[in-house]
C-alpha cells in the first residue's frame, strides 16, 4: 500500500507576480519519495511571464553511492493563450 499526501500554496504578491509552493509525499513500506517545488512568476506583458523555480526531490531508499536528494533550479519564459 502507498500513501500520498500533497499540498499547494499560492501567494499573490501583486497583480503581475505570484509565489507558489507545492509539496508531494508518497510513502510505502520500503521507500518515501518527496518532491517540493517553489516558484516565483512575474508577468512581463499580458501573455508572457518570467518564472524562477527551485525543485527538491528526495528518496529515502536508494542504492549505495547514489545521493538521496536531487535539486534543480530553472529560469523559464511562460506563454499563455
Amino acid at each position: 500500500m502507498i500513501y500520498r499526501l500533497g499540498g499547494n500554496y499560492l501567494w499573490n504578491i501583486s497583480e503581475p507576480s505570484k509565489f507558489t509552493q507545492t509539496l508531494s509525499i508518497e510513502s510505502g513500506s520500503s521507500n518515501t519519495y518527496t518532491e517540493a517545488v517553489s516558484a516565483l512568476k512575474a508577468n512581463i506583458i499580458d501573455t508572457l511571464a518570467l518564472v524562477l523555480s527551485f525543485t527538491v526531490k528526495n528518496n529515502s531508499d536508494v542504492l549505495p553511492g547514489i545521493d538521496k536528494t536531487d535539486t534543480a533550479t530553472a529560469i523559464s519564459l511562460e506563454y499563455t493563450f
